[in-house]
C-alpha cells in the first residue's frame, strides 16, 4: 500500500482506521492483506502488528467487538456499544439525552437511563444540540453520584442555554 505519490509508511498502516461505504470482500494477494474480510458499511482498523514496511500479513478488522463492523448508538437506553478495549477496561458509549440549566456550567443527564455510580471513569462526552450540531466536547469532572458532568474541560467551561434538551455522546468505562 501507498499514498501520497508512493510514499512508504514505515509503520505498514498497523491501526489506520477507515470508513468504508460500500458491501462485499477486502481483496487479496499482491500488495493487499491476504486476508480477505466480508466488510459492510462502518468503521474498520488495519491490524497489521509487528510489520514493517510489509502489508501483506495484514487484515481489516470491525472496530468495536469482534464481528460487528458498524457502532450503534441508541438514543436514550442503557445499551451499551463497546469500543476499544485498553488494558483490560472495555470503554462503553451511550447516547442520551442532557439537560442544561443557564445557570451553571454542567450537563444533567439524570439517573432514570443511567443508573447512579455506572460511570468509573469519564473520558468525554459530545453534546450536539436538537439539530444534531455539534456543540462541544466536554472532558473536565464527571460525578457518577448524580450524572452530572462540567460543560468544558475544568479550565475552560461554557455556560449552555437553560431549556435546552442536549443529545449526549457519552464515553465511559464502568469497571
Amino acid at each position: 500500500m501507498n499514498f501520497g505519490g508512493g510514499a512508504t509508511i514505515p509503520t505498514a498502516y498497523d491501526g489506520m482506521i477507515v470508513y468504508n461505504t460500500g458491501t462485499g470482500n477486502t481483496p487479496s494477494g499482491g500488495n493487499n492483506p491476504t486476508t480477505s474480510t466480508a466488510v459492510t458499511p462502518g468503521f474498520y482498523y488495519f491490524s497489521n502488528p509487528g510489520s514493517t514496511f510489509n502489508t501483506n500479513a495484514g487484515e481489516w478488522k470491525p472496530l468495536g467487538s469482534e464481528g460487528s463492523p458498524k457502532v450503534h448508538i441508541k438514543e436514550n437506553t442503557l445499551t451499551e456499544t463497546n469500543l476499544v478495549t485498553v488494558d483490560a477496561f472495555m470503554e462503553k458509549v451511550i447516547s442520551i439525552t442532557g439537560t442544561a440549566d443557564g445557570v451553571n456550567t454542567h450537563m444533567v443527564l439524570g439517573t432514570s437511563v443511567l443508573p447512579t455510580n455506572t460511570v468509573v471513569n469519564f473520558r468525554k462526552a459530545i453534546i450536539c444540540d436538537s439539530t444534531g450540531k455539534q456543540v462541544l466536547v466536554a472532558t473536565g469532572s464527571y460525578d457518577s453520584a448524580t450524572n452530572k458532568f462540567v460543560t468544558g474541560n475544568g479550565m475552560m467551561n461554557f455556560l449552555l442555554p437553560a431549556a435546552n434538551d442536549y443529545k449526549v455522546e457519552l464515553y465511559f468505562t464502568s469497571n
